[in-house]
């Protein structure tokens, strides 16, 4: 089974992500930016579909 973990780049997700792992789970973590993730090689990250949403982006 895999846990998919939305939000994983944030303050809750990626602690949430690390003890998922840490347990032995297979996590999926969903983030809008891909380049923040920074997650162990047995974690599969993908990009949040919300981020081609312009209003979903955060400014800069």
């Amino acid at each position: 089974m895999t846990i998919v973990v939305t939000g994983a780049t944030g303050n809750v997700g990626r602690p949430l992500v690390t003890q998922l792992v840490n347990a032995g789970a297979k996590v999926r973590a969903v983030s809008r930016n891909l380049q923040s993730a920074g997650f162990a090689a047995d974690v599969d990250v993908v990009e949040s579909a919300a981020a081609a949403i312009p209003e979903h982006q955060r400014s800069s």
